[in-house]
């Protein structure tokens, strides 16, 4: 679990002085904490700030919920915190979520953070500062990884949820796809793929769809997948209704990392500027 800078895209930086970092730090200072100092920072992994920045020294690991877990999500959940003189987190504000049980989990924790700030001629002051929690499978076998989900259940409704999520061992492409997985494999790219359907009254996934500019390969393989998991069916007023879905799934390394993470949220955010 690290702290990450992240973008107002939600795209995370690997820089220091990135432009997307102040770009962050000048909107919230203007909408959140105009007459405060305001530091973004990234915990273990360097740190850019507009003021001298807080230094945590308490970060306490979130956990994954039941439904995270079995969907195998991964990804980062990012918070503005609102930190006290004494050092605690007296606010936080979601900025970026992730679903499935892991905002509520990633609040918890961050909750429990506790930071060294800077001193100054009238003692130590209230900041505010950008905070993010990753949730990573290290044990992960597959080489396909959800990175994010989200339901379109109305007003009302209740939405599903992940019953079994299975993702195919080794390779995890068929014989239409080895050559271009290979080939990404070579160049240390990653495949992503976002995919819209509806989960219908009896938890089956139906009605796929990919979106631009995934190549036709790269959708087939991941709706082979998806249409093998089972959901419980969302519900209004008790009774089973049709909810849609539209989640992200990236092909790469077995193993997702900070690094990884970052690298995808990049090429997502490319793949969906491209006409």
């Amino acid at each position: 679990m690290i702290a990450q800078l992240t973008n107002t895209a939600g795209q995370s930086e690997p820089g220091t002085t990135s432009e997307g970092a102040q770009a962050v730090a000048a909107r919230l200072l203007t909408e959140r904490v105009q007459g405060n100092d305001f530091s973004v920072h990234r915990v273990l992994c360097g740190q850019f700030s507009l003021a001298e920045p807080a230094k945590p020294l308490v970060s306490v690991a979130a956990e994954y919920s039941k439904e995270g877990r079995i969907a195998e999500l991964e990804g980062s959940v990012t918070f503005v915190a609102i930190l006290a003189a004494d050092g605690s987190v007296s606010d936080l504000r979601l900025m970026k979520p992730l679903g499935l049980g892991l905002d509520e989990t990633a609040k918890a924790s961050a909750q429990r953070w506790s930071f060294e700030l800077a001193k100054t001629a009238d003692g130590a002051m209230p900041v505010s500062t950008l905070i993010g929690l990753d949730f990573l499978l290290p044990e992960e076998q597959s080489r396909w990884h959800l990175v994010r989900v989200a339901f379109g259940a109305p007003e009302g409704t209740l939405p599903p949820h992940f019953e079994k999520a299975n993702y195919p061992a080794g390779d995890g492409v068929g014989p239409a796809g080895f050559d271009d997985a290979r080939l990404l494999a070579i160049l240390g790219r990653q495949a992503v793929v976002t995919l819209s359907f509806d989960v219908d009254e009896t938890g089956r996934s139906v009605r796929f769809q990919f979106e631009r500019p995934t190549q036709r390969m790269w959708g087939n393989e991941a709706i082979s997948i998806v249409s093998r998991w089972q959901f419980s069916p969302g519900s209004k007023d008790g009774k089973p209704v049709i909810v849609p879905c539209k989640l992200d799934l990236v092909w790469g390394e077995k193993h997702f990392t900070e690094d990884l993470l970052i690298r995808e949220q990049q090429e997502f955010e490319t793949a969906r500027l491209v006409p």
